[in-house]
């Protein structure tokens, strides 16, 4: 692994035990829904923006009840589920849940009815 690689690496690790930390301090203070808010409404934003600036916003209008139905489970629920938790475990749970939510996906797709065929979905994708 290149030097620019790992520092990156580095970087990323950083922000993103950092968020934990963050989500711990503010969750008591500003509450939970607003932490949650606030997590989603960043990212959208910057994800908005970075697809304006890459001239590839023509699918977000078009398939925005898809795209909002997606965002809620897929970002915005969890979301408001770690902030929930923030008020309560430490960072270190948090960080621990967090490392291991495919561990969790994956238990429980395995004894549902549908793990064949999620699996396969998951293969293929």
């Amino acid at each position: 692994m290149a030097f620019a690689d790992a520092l990156r690496l580095l970087l990323l690790s950083a922000i993103w035990g950092g968020s934990f930390l963050l989500m711990r301090i503010a969750a008591p203070i500003l509450g939970l829904a607003y932490v949650a808010e606030g997590r989603v409404l960043s990212a959208s934003l910057f994800l908005f923006v970075l697809a304006l600036f890459r001239k590839r916003s023509g699918g977000l209008l078009r398939n925005w009840r898809y795209l909002l139905t997606m965002g809620f489970f897929n970002v915005a629920l969890p979301f408001s589920l770690f902030a929930y938790a923030a008020a309560t475990l430490s960072t270190s749970q948090l960080s621990v849940l967090n490392a291991t939510a495919p561990i969790w996906l994956m238990r429980s797709v395995w004894r549902s009815d549908l793990s064949g065929s999620i699996l396969k979905g998951c293969a293929a994708w």
